[in-house]
């Protein structure tokens, strides 16, 4: 599992100078598009509908009031997390 703050959302692929670890390019990155947004003050929630039809949910802090890359409704963007966010959860 990966909480929703963990996840980072832009418009391009993750690039290696992003990585935490360069073996990680490639890896714990999807595509998708953006079917729905709630702005929460501190934070903004956005509903990312990936390519293979599933849903994920990502927070993202809304740390400046103007963003440099706002991300918008029905844009297609890359969600990716680093390898140390992931938690496995036993049953």
């Amino acid at each position: 599992a990966v909480r929703p703050e963990k996840i980072c959302l832009q418009p391009f692929a993750p690039t290696l100078e992003q990585r935490q670890c360069k073996n990680e390019v490639g890896f714990n990155s999807v595509h998708g598009s953006i079917i729905g947004m709630a702005y929460f003050g501190k934070y903004t929630q956005y509903n990312v509908k990936l390519d293979g039809g599933k849903m994920l949910k990502v927070s993202h802090e809304n740390a400046a009031r103007h963003e440099e890359t706002k991300l918008s409704r029905g844009q297609d963007v890359f969600a990716w997390w680093d390898g140390s966010d992931v938690v496995v959860l036993i049953d």
